[in-house]
């Protein structure tokens, strides 16, 4: 019963944790790698995320809930990151999502490895990036920090 209680705790603080707003805000520009008409962001939820922040090993992501968040012009999505989580990123032409998609776990450790591997900017609470993260290959990808 206290293994129990234990493994129940774990896994409260570990989405505690994930759902939690960014020490930093980031800005950064997502690119499409093709021609494409519109970039879109989904927040997941559900699915394994409690057991599973980062999404390793095989996933079903049939079992997560997508929330929509953002849609850009492809050739001008900058979007600001303040919240953690894992989100979807899709690339669409005339409406049709193209390509595989690409997940982001957004954490403070990926905030972290943006300043220290790019000219990123620090403002205050604010990290404004000049990488862009190209998103819209022919193969699916996760983006993510340990």
């Amino acid at each position: 019963m206290k293994n129990l209680f234990l493994s129940t705790a774990f896994a409260l603080l570990s989405v505690a944790s994930f759902a939690q707003e960014l020490t930093r805000s980031l800005t950064e520009p997502i690119t499409a790698a093709f021609m494409a008409d519109s970039i879109s962001i989904f927040e997941l939820s559900g699915g394994c995320l409690e057991l599973n922040p980062n999404l390793r090993g095989v996933i079903n992501y049939s079992q997560f809930d997508f929330t929509h968040v953002a849609t850009y012009g492809a050739h001008d999505a900058i979007h600001t990151w303040k919240k953690a989580g894992a989100y979807g990123v899709v690339c669409t032409v005339d409406g049709e999502v193209e390509k595989m998609g690409t997940v982001f776990i957004i954490n403070d450790d990926y905030v972290d490895f943006v300043v220290k591997h790019s000219n990123a900017l620090v403002i205050d609470e604010n990290v404004y990036s000049n990488m862009s993260q190209y998103v819209g290959f022919e193969e699916f990808s996760i983006v993510a920090v340990d």
